[in-house]
């Protein structure tokens, strides 16, 4: 895929990849990936919920610059919060659970993207589909439509 990020986004990812982090991007970077790019006021990224990887991710954000305002360990293994890291249009999204789809099905789905030089694990496009109708909001709704409408047809099956 074809993008230059960020240079935030691009430290950013850089330190998810340095410190092994469990992640998958997902939201308008994904859609960009599968389908076709659109605006986006943020970069969204979906986290393991374990302590394991909240360790990783609390290395991650202090590497990133965070030092202090990282969030314990304990709190960043929780699902659900959502974690927003500076402002928009740079703003960065940090989410430990989305709809429609659990962090299994996520991490399952995954396929790695070249982007700005670096494999980043996106989320799958049957998971971003699935996430995409599940949120159900406007932008959501278009983003659906648009990689519905690219999905490849299943052959039909000849009968014997």
């Amino acid at each position: 895929m074809d993008a230059n990020l960020p240079p935030d986004w691009r430290e950013f990812f850089a330190a998810l990849l340095a410190h092994d982090v469990r992640f998958v991007v997902i939201g308008a970077l994904a859609v960009a990936a599968h389908a076709e790019p659109r605006f986006s006021e943020d970069l969204d990224v979906f986290v393991e919920a374990s302590a394991s990887n909240a360790r990783k991710l609390r290395a991650a954000l202090v590497a990133f610059g965070f030092g202090d305002a990282v969030p314990k360990v304990t709190e960043l293994a929780k699902a659900g919060p959502i974690w927003m890291l500076g402002r928009k249009p740079l703003r960065i999204d940090i989410l430990t659970e989305i709809s429609g789809v659990s962090w299994k099905q996520a991490w399952a789905g995954r396929v790695a993207v070249a982007i700005d030089g670096m494999q980043l694990p996106v989320l799958g496009r049957e998971q971003l589909i699935a996430n995409k109708a599940a949120a159900g909001r406007p932008k959501d709704l278009r983003d659906l439509a648009v990689l519905e409408s690219l999905r490849t047809p299943r052959p039909k099956r000849r009968k014997r």
